[in-house]
């Protein structure tokens, strides 16, 4: 289901992770530690490396603070070195606003030349999602995608924390101006009447994209973000120009919703480029998925995310009359007489590899 709450008058600029597991793992680890110093004496410290340390360990816990900015002073500081970037937060709220901070200045005025062309200062919508929900979290992503440049920020399904609030307004994102000036897609669980009534006091339009399951969402993203990146078709797809990858070039990633891990190199892919992110199951394709596929009337390029234990072969047969199938694995076709061991993160190499 997709609905829209449109800002009454307004008038369009000038032209132009999944933390859950993380959260569980790191609140355990907090408990273990506590429960060690507890039982346990402290240990004498470590004598400094002197190859790390030649002069000595320093003291303290940083000689000075940084503050932020007085124009904005919800700005985070970070820590940025020549080959880094740190993006801090304590929880997951936290560290999108640390992305989009970095990422986004929002130092111009929102009617400032250029802040609808390819590389605004401020972004034109955002995209809002519940933390608890790695599945949707994964199948919004293309909507960060351009033309939306549309950034994911975290909300509740009792309404938006104030550090999420805070960022929004410091944002102050200019509206898709091909998309009815929309400001920002709540999809999933972050389509609640609280976090729509938020939005609204703040005088922030929004559209809502929801569906009773993952598959069916999907879809429902596909065929949003597909209405504004080719309204020709309404199907994401490449463009003309050979530096995106040739002209008329339909991707799109599939995995299976059991094994979602498998997948995640694929948000940072469909971030970039008009790719659809679309679930299976280990024996089956939902019905959702092959409507979203039929839209591509078989020119689609489908890669599968995971191995054999993952997708099986029988489903990936079924997946070629759809497009050309290819698997994202670490299987090497030359050395036949090994078993490859498909785990995210071999998976997320094969990637790297293409």
């Amino acid at each position: 289901m997709v609905t829209r709450h449109l800002r009454p008058g307004r008038i369009p600029p000038r032209h132009k992770l999944i933390p859950t597991r993380a959260a569980l793992l790191a609140g355990g680890a907090a408990l273990m530690a506590t429960t060690m110093v507890a039982a346990f004496p402290a240990a004498a410290p470590t004598p400094p490396d002197p190859n790390l340390y030649p002069f000595g360990r320093p003291t303290g816990s940083g000689d000075f603070r940084v503050p932020p900015p007085p124009e904005a002073p919800t700005l985070v500081p970070t820590i940025g070195t020549k080959t880094t970037q740190r993006l801090y937060g304590s929880d997951p709220f936290q560290e999108a606003v640390s992305v989009t901070q970095h990422i986004w200045p929002a130092a111009l005025p929102e009617n400032a030349q250029g802040e609808n062309d390819n590389v605004p200062d401020r972004p034109w919508a955002v995209t809002l999602i519940t933390t608890d929900d790695p599945l949707t979290g994964i199948t919004a992503v293309p909507l960060i995608h351009f033309p939306d440049d549309a950034p994911i920020l975290y909300v509740t399904k009792t309404g938006i924390p104030q550090v999420t609030l805070n960022e929004l307004k410091r944002l102050g994102d200019t509206g898709i101006s091909r998309h009815h000036n929309i400001d920002a897609f709540l999809v999933g669980a972050a389509a609640n009447p609280a976090v729509q009534a938020q939005l609204k006091a703040i005088g922030m339009t929004f559209q809502s994209i929801t569906a009773p399951t993952v598959p069916g969402l999907a879809d429902a993203v596909d065929r949003v973000y597909g209405s504004i990146q080719n309204p020709d078709t309404g199907v994401p797809q490449m463009g003309n120009s050979g530096s995106q990858g040739g002209a008329g070039m339909m991707d799109v990633m599939i995995a299976s919703m059991d094994s979602w891990e498998y997948a995640l190199p694929a948000t940072h892919w469909s971030s970039h480029m008009p790719t659809a992110i679309l679930w299976v199951t280990r024996d089956g394709i939902p019905p959702e998925t092959v409507t979203a596929l039929k839209r591509r009337m078989g020119r689609a390029t489908i890669y599968l995310w995971g191995g054999p234990d993952q997708i099986s072969p029988a489903v990936a047969k079924q997946l070629n009359a759809y497009g050309a199938v290819q698997r994202i694995t670490n299987d090497d076709p030359v050395d036949f007489n090994a078993t490859p061991k498909n785990t995210p993160e071999t998976t997320a190499i094969a990637f790297a590899k293409m």
